[in-house]
């Protein structure tokens, strides 16, 4: 009896064995090569699966050493050189392997067609739920169905006619912008630091255009939103393990233990931004409006 109970468990094990190879040689063997010669009958052709993720990294390391032109605006070279060299080289549109097939497009009717298909041939990338944690369910990252109804409740804040009215606030956030800096330059010679000038003008106009205050009133509440991306960020580098965004780590701690700036009451009506995943430990930044009077 225990003979046969032995060899049963062997049987099973060794089954079990071959079909987990079996996916596997799938997976990475018939798979690309399956793909790669049904896309090559189309007319698509691409770089092989076994040395894309090889050449990525060659041609980022070889990109960081390049000086860019400063009387140029191609940056196509030193952002994603790869994408770069294979539509020289196979066209404007490509299949790449970074982990998973996928169709670069640089043909922009090609690119309309596609987006505006309602057969949802776009979808997009898996998103961690440690990028989720900061940036919730969006646009960005919803499919199907689920994407039809944010899209159809935020369309009427971006319709044409109320975008139009946001054009003056644009203008004079932009105008108040190019005047200060001209009043630096008569002072004498001034480095600018552009990215954070930019930055700047970006909040500046999104608090009036969307908010009606300044970037001085809401400074807190930007200050809370640069704070998500640099945490995404980190957390979007690092590898992820299922369960593991349950574990006490340091972006974790960083979250839950960033103290919240003081809010001012008078004559405002605070907004919060919750900087928070976790229900039981929120933390929130506030936003002065002016009250309506």
């Amino acid at each position: 009896m225990d003979y046969y109970v032995g060899n049963g468990i062997i049987t099973l094990v060794v089954v079990l064995l071959v079909s987990k190879i079996f996916q596997a040689l799938r997976a990475a063997v018939w798979r690309p090569y399956a793909l790669t010669r049904f896309f090559k009958k189309q007319g698509i052709a691409g770089p092989p699966y076994s040395g894309s993720l090889v050449e990525i990294m060659r041609s980022r390391m070889a990109a960081a050493r390049i000086v860019l032109d400063t009387n140029s605006h191609d940056i196509v070279p030193r952002v994603s050189p790869h994408f770069h060299k294979w539509s020289s080289q196979y066209g404007k549109a490509f299949l790449y392997w970074e982990g998973q097939p996928a169709i670069f497009i640089c043909d922009p009717e090609l690119v309309k067609e596609v987006l505006s298909s309602k057969f949802w041939f776009y979808k997009k990338p898996f998103t961690s739920p440690r990028i989720q944690m900061f940036s919730g369910k969006g646009l960005a990252s919803l499919n199907g169905s689920d994407w039809q109804r944010h899209r159809k409740i935020l369309n009427p804040a971006f319709s044409m006619d109320k975008l139009k009215l946001m054009v003056d606030n644009m203008a004079t956030c932009t105008i108040s912008m190019l005047e200060e800096w001209g009043s630096q330059a008569k002072e004498g010679s001034k480095t600018i630091e552009m990215m954070a000038e930019i930055e700047k003008l970006t909040s500046e106009i999104i608090g009036h255009a969307g908010f009606g205050v300044s970037y001085e009133m809401g400074k807190e509440a930007f200050h809370a939103q640069k704070m998500i991306q640099r945490l995404a960020l980190g957390s979007h580098v690092q590898s992820f393990i299922p369960g593991s965004h349950d574990q006490p780590e340091r972006m974790t701690r960083l979250k839950n233990t960033t103290p919240a700036p003081p809010c001012s009451t008078t004559n405002t009506t605070p907004e919060t931004l919750t900087v928070a995943a976790d229900n039981s430990k929120q933390r929130h930044f506030c936003l002065e409006t002016v009250a309506p009077q």
